[in-house]
Order: C-alpha cells, then sequence, then structure tokens
C-alpha cells in the first residue's frame, strides 16, 4: 500500500519541514518503491526511497499553493516495475483544451486493458484525461472508476484545483494545525501512525525553534467520497473543502467468496456494507481460526488493515474475500509455521503474543516468515524480556 500526503499550510517554511518529515516517516513504514510530490507550480519525483531524504535537497518552493506528495510500495502485480516513471503523482497535459491534470493514488487497481509497460496508476490518470475531454472533473471521475475494480484513494490538481477522493478500504486521515496560537491549515495522510507520529515529532521540534505548533486529533474522510478544494488558502479542512454530495461511487470488489451450502458465492461491484449481512457459516471462520492458530483479535486486526473495519462491520463477502486471501499467502509451508509459532509459545510461557507481535521482531502475521526465522525471533524476544531490556 502506498502512502498519500496533503499538506495546506500558511506558513512556507513549516509547510516545507512537515512535507521532508511525512515523506520519510512514510518511507520508513516500507514504502520504498519511489516518492513524489506537486506543490502547485513545480512536481518532482524521484526513484530513490526518501526514508534517506534530507529537507536540503526538497526543491524550494515559494508560492503558497498545498502539496500533494507520495511515496511508493509497488504492489505484488507491479513489483518488476521501477523507476522515476512509476513514481507518482502522474502527469497528462497533453490536450490544449483539457488542460492538466496531476495524479497520486493508493491501492492496486485492476482492469483488463491495462498496457504491458504501464501500471494501474498510470492508466487510471490516463484514461481519466480521456473523459475529461467531455466531462466536468465529478461526472469524469465517477465514470472512470466504474471501469476499475479493487482500493483506491486519490489526490488531484487538474487545472488549478485540487480533489481528494477515498474509496472503502483505502483510509485517508486529517487533521487541522494551528501554528503560535493561530490557525494555519491542515494536513491529510493515508496512514493514521504514520501522520500522528510525524505530528509529534514535529511539535517537539519546532518547539526548539520557537514555533508553537500543536494539532487536532486526526479523523478519517468519508469512504466512497469525493471532496473538492474550494480554498486552497483556507485555514482549517472544513471551512477549506468541499463534499461532492452529487457524486456518487463505490469501490467495486471482484473476487470469489466461500463455498457455502455447496454454493459458489462470487461477488462483483459490492456496493454496501451491512452489518452482519450474510455472516451465515460461522464454521468456516472457526476451522480456518484453528487450522491456522489464529484468534479472532487477530483476524479482526488484519481485517481492519485489509478493508478498514472490523469483523462487525463486515458482510459474508468480506469475510469470505480475506479468508481466501489469507489462504493463498500462507498456503506454502504454513503449518510448519504454525507448528514453530505455537512451539515458541509453548517454549515461553511467559510470552503473549501481544509482546512478541509489540517487539517487532516477528511481524503480523507471523506465517509469512520461515518456521526457522519464527523459532530465533521469539527466542531472542525472550532472551530481551528475561534481561529486562524491553
Amino acid at each position: 500500500m502506498c502512502q498519500l500526503t496533503y499538506i495546506q499550510l500558511n506558513n512556507k517554511q513549516v509547510k516545507r519541514t512537515v512535507l521532508s518529515t511525512l515523506l520519510r516517516v512514510n518511507a520508513k513504514a516500507g514504502h520504498n518503491d519511489g516518492y513524489g510530490f506537486f506543490d502547485g507550480t513545480n512536481l518532482f519525483k524521484s526513484e530513490k526511497s526518501a526514508s534517506t531524504l534530507s529537507i536540503n535537497l526538497l526543491p524550494n518552493s515559494n508560492n503558497d499553493d498545498p502539496i500533494m506528495a507520495h511515496v511508493r510500495k509497488a504492489s505484488a502485480t507491479f513489483i518488476n516495475k521501477q523507476g522515476e516513471e512509476f513514481s507518482h503523482p502522474f502527469l497528462e497535459n497533453n490536450n490544449i483544451n483539457t488542460g492538466s491534470l496531476i495524479c497520486a493514488h493508493n491501492g492496486t487497481l485492476s482492469n483488463d486493458n491495462i498496457p504491458k509497460d504501464m501500471i494501474d496508476s498510470q492508466f487510471f490518470t490516463q484514461e481519466l484525461y480521456k473523459n475529461l475531454s467531455t466531462k466536468e472533473f465529478g461526472p469524469a471521475f465517477r465514470e472512470t472508476i466504474t471501469e476499475f475494480y479493487g482500493k483506491f484513494a486519490f489526490l488531484f490538481n487538474y487545472n488549478k484545483v485540487n480533489y481528494i477522493a477515498r474509496g472503502r478500504t483505502a483510509t485517508l486521515f486529517n487533521s487541522d494545525i494551528t501554528i503560535n496560537g493561530s490557525p494555519a491549515g491542515f494536513c491529510i495522510n493515508t496512514e493514521l501512525e504514520s501522520l500522528t507520529f510525524s505530528l509529534y515529532l514535529l511539535n517537539d521540534f519546532l518547539y526548539n525553534y520557537g514555533i508553537e505548533f500543536n494539532f487536532t486529533t486526526p479523523t478519517i474522510l468519508e469512504m466512497n467520497t469525493l471532496y473538492k478544494v474550494k480554498d486552497n488558502h483556507g485555514l482549517t479542512f472544513e471551512s477549506s473543502i468541499e463534499k461532492l454530495t452529487s457524486i456518487t461511487f463505490f469501490e467495486r470488489e471482484k473476487c470469489t467468496a466461500w463455498k457455502n451450502e455447496g454454493r459458489n458465492v462470487t461477488v462483483y461491484n459490492r456496493t454496501k456494507n451491512n452489518v452482519g449481512e450474510d455472516f451465515g457459516n460461522f464454521s468456516h471462520i472457526a476451522k480456518f481460526m484453528e487450522m491456522y492458530d489464529f484468534t479472532l483479535l487477530e483476524l479482526d486486526h488484519i481485517m481492519f488493515i485489509q478493508y478498514g473495519y472490523g469483523l462487525l462491520n463486515a458482510t459474508g463477502a468480506d469475510i469470505g474475500c480475506l479468508v481466501d486471501s489469507l489462504k493463498l499467502l500462507s498456503k506454502t509451508a504454513s503449518k510448519n509455521r504454525t507448528k514453530a509459532f505455537t512451539k515458541a509459545l509453548f517454549t515461553y510461557p511467559i510470552l503473549s503474543r501481544k509482546l512478541i507481535y509489540s517487539h517487532g521482531l516477528v511481524p503480523f502475521p507471523y506465517f509469512l516468515l520461515p518456521p526457522n526465522y519464527i523459532i530465533q525471533a521469539i527466542k531472542k524476544t525472550h532472551e530481551e524480556v528475561t534481561n529486562n531490556k524491553l
């Protein structure tokens, strides 16, 4: 999953500091396949990881426009496509009548017509630009996204106007910012943890330079919603953003759910999320948890990572798709990994799952790791616990 960032601040130097901080923090989360940003005038892209970025290497922008930024983590489908040309944002401006479109995307989209030399985000930008030749931005976006399946959140700049779109499973979080006691703008980021960590870090860092930097508790943007930035210099999210309620769209899924009472249930273009809908076969979930030694809490956590909400808000189709994808990931030697994990828990009873995961030597979920690595990592965790190093 890539990371999107949108920064709207009335202090140029602080805005530049926020940009460099969020680029680096987002990259540290494993998004090292390139980065880029657009500041309203300049489009900058790099194939390098932003994790080693220095603020001194950022182009010095003198304009007051918001910044849209992106750090890339190539999806499995496009893992072989590396380089600056695949870094976001993407630019389309070959039609003088249509103007200029810049797009940054988080998620993975599927479409049978994606050329072999392009990634999903490039192709989407190209198709949206074609539709903009005959339609306003909102209707053009709605028409284009219906031709794609998959997960998405977007940042757009179309002829100097910024738009923000969130589907269902990709997240975007917003926090309003004050500088020296006065409202100064806001910041949006894909991952809550990265955003919160960066804002606290900036609070400490800027204080040393005599700048009082504060922020509100981040809130999540509404799913399946397109926003228009009506004021590029607005001082809060609420005063700057307009929700385009007339543009309705839904994130479309294309997956095969589990076998239910002898029937193959296939889901296409699911557009609603009703609590308990089609939940039906609990034994299916129970067998999966028993087979792979999962707790309900862990399954709920994975569901939240995948879809942006937990088991209680999931449909039967959601559960089926999640279980099928996890089975596919854990198919090779998964039982050996499960045995290694449970054996280590039995050997070191003072350890809990939460402690093992929080220590960081065993990333969650464990069954994607080699069995020997699991055993050694848990052993090292135990040594550090007993030596009071945690």
